[in-house]
């Protein structure tokens, strides 16, 4: 059974063994559901927060070189 990293700090909080991870699964159920793609997941969560930090990062630039 794999245990919680913070579970030291919860049972000294909490004096709770019984927790469960922070994703919401208990931390002895790692299944994913079959149709579950984490590539495509994550590329859908992080590109358009990449395009937008690369855009505040050229205008950033920009400011820089007028000035």
């Amino acid at each position: 059974m794999m245990t919680s990293r913070t579970e030291p700090a919860e049972k000294k909080t909490t004096c709770a063994t019984d927790r469960v991870a922070f994703v919401g699964v208990p931390v002895d159920h790692l299944s994913q559901p079959d149709n579950f793609n984490l590539e495509q997941f994550e590329y859908q969560v992080t590109q358009p927060d990449t395009e937008s930090a690369a855009r505040m990062l050229l205008f950033m630039l920009t400011q820089l070189d007028c000035h």
